[in-house]
């Protein structure tokens, strides 16, 4: 496999990880209700973590003489809690995948 291939490759993840890191983020503060401050705090570690990821990903990127992406794939909104951890975990087991 040649560079640009593995780039490809790595920058599809990167998309990945910046989908994750936004989704996070924005839910940390946009969910409602009695489980807003609860999850509002798991996502914002989980956000951080996902950033930590992006610069390891970047980093790896760059180190073998790629370049990388900026975008980001789309992520849904929600206001539920219970709808964002559900989606949180389909994001996590797609990502095991």
């Amino acid at each position: 496999m040649d560079i640009k291939t593995i780039t490809f490759h790595l920058n599809d993840d990167l998309q990945n990880k910046r989908k994750h890191f936004a989704f996070y983020l924005y839910h940390s503060t946009g969910l409602k209700g009695l489980l807003k401050s609860e999850f509002g705090s798991i996502f914002l570690k989980e956000a951080v973590a996902e950033m930590d990821s992006i610069r390891e990903f970047s980093s790896l990127i760059h180190g073998i003489g790629g370049k990388t992406c900026i975008e980001s794939k789309a992520h849904p909104t929600f206001t539920k809690a219970m709808d964002a951890v559900k989606y949180a975990y389909e994001m996590t087991t797609e990502a095991v995948q």
